[in-house]
């Protein structure tokens, strides 16, 4: 079941970006070269293990017509390949994806964002353009301060911010993104490799920001996830021959769009930086090229060298920040500890 899994998420992933006639005509296709590929002539869900989840082409099919609330879900959440208020065994994968890492990111980055916005409010919105709390909420709560960081020797908060986010917009974005391709990327990777992306891509960010920004006040969440965004193009770009067309383009579009957004609120917003989202993003595509030839077809010695090389390249990187940050870095004391 797991092929058609991946066939169905991918799949949900271009057909929720199609409008009209040419999004059942894909559909169409798509289900017709899951059943010409499946032996049973059956397809599943993305996380299914349940025989009950698995539908025959003609359960598939009558399920999956198209309606406005069909497109919607597809476009929110691709977990659910269809409409699960109708639809029990949409209503159970949705359910089963609840306990992934994806959606244990967004619950404790919204609750977080809440108790904040409940506790001390919003800030002015001249001030923080993300519509969210002001800069001391940010730091008590735990956002990444150089300050903080070298005078107080609170280096938990190289890993608390990247739960942190700024305001409501950069919530929206982030959550948006790992609905959208996070849970279908963590279901091909398994949960242990996503978690490690997010997290490496994250601190390895903030630690950038903090030597290139060290007066600054930011959060590192859209800096993790461009991590998981740039290891996924990696991959993309190692199994291209493998890829239906369209699905590329669209794949490739819509990370490229997060990476634009997330740079364009880099320069909007005080409290996201471009120099994390520039960390992240090199740090998930090291980490990409690393998985990706791992599991390539590549000759032996390359499947070697190469990831070793990469580790070796991350390490050095970790080391080096982190005796740059402590040594070369003037990071005037404001805050008391």
């Amino acid at each position: 079941g797991g092929d058609e899994g991946v066939a169905s998420a991918g799949g949900s992933l271009v057909s929720s970006l199609l409008p009209g006639d040419t999004l059942a005509k894909f559909l169409a296709e798509d289900i017709s070269e899951q059943s010409m590929t499946s032996p049973d002539k059956s397809t599943t869900f993305m996380f299914a293990d349940d025989p009950q989840m698995v539908l025959s082409l003609e359960e598939y099919n009558e399920s999956q017509r198209i309606s406005c609330t069909t497109v919607l879900w597809m476009v929110l959440c691709p977990a659910c390949i269809g409409n699960p208020l109708r639809d029990s065994a949409r209503r159970k994968e949705l359910l089963r994806s609840i306990l992934t890492f994806t959606m244990v990111t967004i619950a404790i980055q919204s609750l977080l964002l809440f108790l904040m916005l409940v506790i001390a409010g919003f800030d002015d919105y001249t001030d923080n353009v993300a519509w969210g709390p002001t800069k001391e909420t940010l730091i008590t709560w735990g956002a990444l301060n150089a300050d903080k960081v070298m005078h107080c020797a609170e280096l938990w908060r190289i890993f608390s911010a990247l739960w942190l986010n700024a305001g409501i917009f950069q919530l929206l974005m982030n959550a948006f993104f790992l609905l959208r391709i996070g849970l279908f990327v963590e279901y091909k990777w398994r949960w242990i490799r996503y978690a490690a992306i997010y997290t490496i891509s994250g601190v390895g960010g903030g630690l950038l920001s903090m030597i290139l920004q060290p007066n600054s006040t930011s959060v590192s969440s859209t800096s993790a996830v461009c991590g998981i965004i740039a290891a996924y193009m990696c991959e993309v770009i190692f199994t291209w021959y493998k890829t239906e067309g369209v699905q590329r383009i669209i794949t490739l579009t819509v990370c490229i769009t997060f990476l634009v957004a997330a740079i364009i609120f880099g320069f909007v917003s005080p409290y996201m930086d471009n120099t994390s989202t520039i960390g992240g993003v090199g740090l998930g595509f090291l980490l990409g090229v690393y998985y990706s030839l791992i599991e390539s077809d590549f000759p032996p010695n390359v499947k070697l060298h190469v990831p070793n090389t990469i580790l070796v390249i991350i390490t050095i990187y970790f080391v080096a920040g982190v005796t740059v940050f402590y040594v070369l870095v003037q990071v005037a004391t404001r805050l008391t500890c």
